[in-house]
């Protein structure tokens, strides 16, 4: 619904690696059934992916964007915390913290990406869209106060270098103390 992408808070990156990229994305809620939208647009002008299947580990070294959710405010990883990733290729992976099993987890993901230039061919990139819906792996109760991130990981030939959304923190993102407060409220989040 364009008039609810409209309203939605625009959460811009800033970060602590030298990234050249420049990424603004969106998230969105709705309740009954929980579900999560979200749509991030990324500057880029080298898009890299070695992995085009989905559930394939070190899928984060590509040019992709990572969300965690947790279920709450607690600041260590446990069961009530969860990862999706989704590359330029637009390969995903999702897993829960736990086990950090992408096969025992499953969100309903789709996702789509848009590509503004070509893969791994060196070629004047301009960057990528990319639109994702899923589950909400937890009941997600209006007006929620949850642990949430998101990281830009941006792969250059040789190079790796990551943006996060909340910015705090050293940049494991690994971490939920180092996670921003979100509120699931009014339809959306962020």
């Amino acid at each position: 619904d364009d008039a609810a992408w409209a309203v939605a808070n625009e959460g811009v990156f800033n970060g602590y690696d030298g990234t050249d990229n420049d990424v603004t994305c969106r998230l969105l809620w709705q309740n009954q059934p929980d579900r999560i939208f979200g749509c991030c647009s990324i500057v880029d002008d080298d898009l890299e992916a070695d992995i085009t299947t989905d559930d394939t580990d070190d899928i984060w070294q590509d040019d992709s964007i990572e969300l965690m959710l947790a279920a709450g405010l607690d600041d260590t990883l446990n069961g009530d915390d969860f990862k999706v990733i989704i590359n330029v290729a637009n390969a995903t992976w999702d897993a829960d913290f736990v086990t950090n099993n992408n096969v025992s987890a499953d969100f309903a993901l789709s996702s789509a990406v848009v590509v503004m230039g070509s893969l791994n061919n060196g070629s004047a990139d301009v960057g990528w869209d990319v639109e994702w819906a899923m589950d909400a792996p937890f009941a997600v109760d209006p007006e929620l106060r949850a642990r949430c991130e998101m990281m830009l990981n941006d792969s250059d030939g040789d190079q790796r270098f990551r943006r996060k959304w909340h910015g705090s923190g050293d940049g494991y993102v690994n971490v939920p103390a180092q996670w921003a407060d979100c509120r699931y409220a009014c339809d959306f989040a962020l």
